[in-house]
């Protein structure tokens, strides 16, 4: 039924209203500052609305993982479909969160072990994340794999046999120190791991990453002068425990990630490194090691070295990672994001990203060939030429989709440093069919997103950006494939907030976007479209599923609760006032009020709060006023509803009017533009849909 009563009215000045709901639906009231870019040709790759994972805590370098591995290929098993997502907050916080959706990936939440931040809270962390699932029958069969960097110093590990309801934590992982940027690899499902020592052929986890320059006292890497060293651990109970560190390779930039052939067990590592290890300048080779032996040995061979005239004198390589994918023959994908640099390191020209294949496990790579080609800027429509943060993901023998941040530089006498950039920047994604050879052709590059998810520089340094840059978005962000063989792209946004920190930084947001049309990496195409939502009526624009509105946190799941469940939302200009935003939610049950005799409902809170919240974009903004968010809280029975502003570091809370037979609440607020919007049931101070 609907929420009798209850029409939430925000008076806004509106210019461009783009409804991001649960579903792929979009709303646009016309207006001159409509939207300037497409995001998916006609006929061609599209994306569904962009969806906020969390809209109270911030962090950035955010993965994503849908499917796990079967006996076939790695990411084969994907079970229900459903996204699980970490991100890490900062050394400072030593925190780091994990996020599931239920939907597919139209909504988020914890997982169910959220005592504080929905991880392993036994350890620190807050540095670098990785995860990984093996997904079960049902969701609470899923057995995730999570690590997570402890401020240099160790990492912390942790798994869960039950989608993230309980976890056994381990705070001490690595056997060497100082360490930095962990990922994983897994060969097998690895809910069937055991904690036997020696299993030979049965379940592993692979972690590779760097021991930081000058660290090391192994033997064979004497020689290593400036770098660090490449090392990777084992483990047999799925990323819990790990056998001592194995050195893979002593020339090297920064640790990428890993795959494993499911047919063979054999495992490749990819990494920047040194075209002269001797005299490090900048990291300017891909370097994949490989190991047929479970990780006790490693052999090594180069995906890309700088040449002349190409690299004049020298490219870096390092703009973050070198990433790896393999497709299901197992081919091999290397990424990067390359630009010309002086011999200072300093980047000179345009930063574009390229990829190589191997068809024989990495003995040969096909000569780098250039992804981005085809890239345009989603709002001027000039060529794209400051791209990076590359990742890759495989399908088909072929398939790859390929995302990257892309932005034009502002003027011909600007620098091409990422860092130097005063631009909006978008999240891009390309494909191609035919990457397994020489002469790969790509799709014309989609931004993934609705709205440029930065202004300014990105700052590529890593740590070194505490000094002086904005690391807002940190170093990567991910694509990865789903049970359709489409893209999940999740990504850092600092829409939210502007540039008002003494580091230069801005606090972002996790966003998550699905494929709803075009061709995928698995062969199908997909047809779904983005509905226009005419006008807020008693048929909601978008549908929710129902049944679970449920209680998730403090490792306890409870059932649904009817009172709790959003069914359907829309938002869009009132009707009555085109300075008014008109948000309607649908509930699955109001015949009375929610109480704590209400199942799901903790008797300790006050409360029961029913969301909306939405961002913006204005396209002619820059840092000083770029974009923000806001939330609606409806609160049931008896408190106060809230209003929730972000523009910057100021917050604002409003007060709107308690259901009072029939009255309306209403709030004004500084809110204004394009805005963008979803919902969540929630269910208590952590049950929300």
């Amino acid at each position: 039924m609907r929420l009798r009563g209850w029409q939430a009215i925000i008076v806004v000045p509106v210019v461009v209203l783009t409804l991001v709901t649960a579903a792929p639906v979009m709303a646009q009231h016309s207006s001159s500052h409509a939207q300037s870019h497409a995001r998916g040709n006609v006929g061609g790759i599209g994306f569904g609305p962009t969806t906020l994972v969390e809209d109270q805590r911030e962090g950035a370098e955010p993965d994503v993982k849908v499917c796990g591995p079967d006996a076939a290929w790695s990411y084969s098993n994907c079970g229900l479909d459903n996204p699980y997502v970490s991100w890490p907050f900062g050394f400072s916080t030593t925190s780091s969160f994990i996020s599931r959706s239920e939907d597919q990936g139209k909504t988020f939440k914890l997982v169910p072990n959220n005592l504080a931040t929905g991880k392993p809270t036994a350890c620190p962390g807050g540095g670098d994340t990785d995860l990984g699932v093996s997904p079960g029958a049902t969701q609470a069969q899923d057995l995730l794999s999570f690590i997570d960097l402890q401020g240099l110093t160790n990492f912390s590990s942790g798994t869960s046999p039950d989608g993230g309801k309980t976890f056994t934590g381990n705070c001490v992982t690595s056997l060497a120190a100082p360490v930095d940027r962990q990922w994983f690899g897994f060969y097998k499902n690895q809910s069937t791991a055991s904690t036997a020592a020696g299993l030979g052929s049965g379940p592993a986890a692979y972690l590779d990453y760097d021991v930081v320059a000058g660290a090391t006292t192994a033997a064979s890497c004497a020689n290593n002068v400036g770098g660090n060293v490449f090392v990777v651990q084992k483990s047999t109970d799925a990323g819990l425990t790990y056998g001592a560190p194995v050195v893979a390779d002593c020339n090297d930039g920064i640790a990428g990630n890993m795959q494993v052939n499911q047919t063979n067990g054999h495992v490749f590592a990819i990494h920047s490194a040194f075209k002269d290890a001797a005299n490090p300048g900048a990291t300017d080779v891909v370097t994949v090691n490989k190991s047929t032996d479970g990780g006790a040995t490693w052999t090594k061979t180069v995906a890309f070295t700088p040449t002349v005239p190409s690299c004049s004198p020298d490219c870096t390589v390092g703009q973050d990672f070198a990433v790896l994918a393999i497709d299901k023959a197992g081919g091999l994908y290397a990424v990067w994001s390359q630009a010309t640099v002086n011999m200072t390191s300093t980047i000179t020209g345009p930063s574009h990203i390229y990829y190589a294949y191997s068809s024989n496990e990495g003995a040969t790579w096909t000569a780098e060939q250039q992804v981005d080609a085809a890239a345009t800027n989603a709002e001027t429509g000039q060529p794209t030429d400051v791209d990076i943060f590359p990742w890759i993901a495989a399908g088909d023998p072929g398939k790859i989709d390929v995302v990257w941040y892309g932005t034009t530089r502002a003027n011909n006498a600007a620098p091409y440093d990422s860092g130097n950039q005063m631009t909006d920047w978008f999240p891009y994604l390309t494909q191609s069919s035919n990457a397994n050879g020489s002469g790969a052709t790509f799709s014309t590059p989609v931004p993934v997103s609705q709205h440029p998810n930065h202004n300014g520089g990105i700052c590529t340094m890593g740590i070194g950006c505490t000094t002086g840059g904005d690391r807002s978005l940190a170093d990567f962000f991910q694509v990865d494939v789903n049970k359709a063989g489409g893209a999940d792209v999740i990504f850092a946004d600092t829409s939210n907030n502007s540039n008002t920190s003494a580091s230069g930084n801005q606090s972002a947001l996790v966003d998550e976007v699905r494929q709803i049309s075009g061709p995928t990496l698995f062969g199908p195409t997909l047809s779904g479209t983005a509905t226009t939502c005419a006008a807020v009526t008693a048929t909601p624009c978008q549908t929710d599923q129902t049944g679970d509105a449920r209680y998730e946190a403090n490792g306890v799941v409870n059932g649904n609760t009817p009172k709790l469940d959003i069914t359907g939302s829309s938002l869009n200009i009132s009707p009555t006032d085109p300075l008014s935003l008109d948000v309607r939610m649908n509930i699955a049950d109001l015949s009375a009020l929610p109480s704590v005799a209400d199942s799901s409902i903790n008797g300790n809170n006050q409360y029961v709060d029913y969301l909306t919240s939405w961002n913006y974009h204005v396209p002619s903004h820059g840092q000083a006023d770029y974009d923000s968010t806001g939330n609606i809280y409806i609160c049931l029975p008896g408190g106060q509803s809230r209003h929730r502003s972000r523009h910057g570091l100021r917050r604002q809370y409003l007060r709107c009017a308690r259901r009072d037979a029939g009255q309306v609440p209403r709030v004004s607020g500084p809110e204004r533009h394009q805005l963008q919007r979803h919902h969540r049931d929630i269910g208590d101070a952590s049950g929300d849909d």
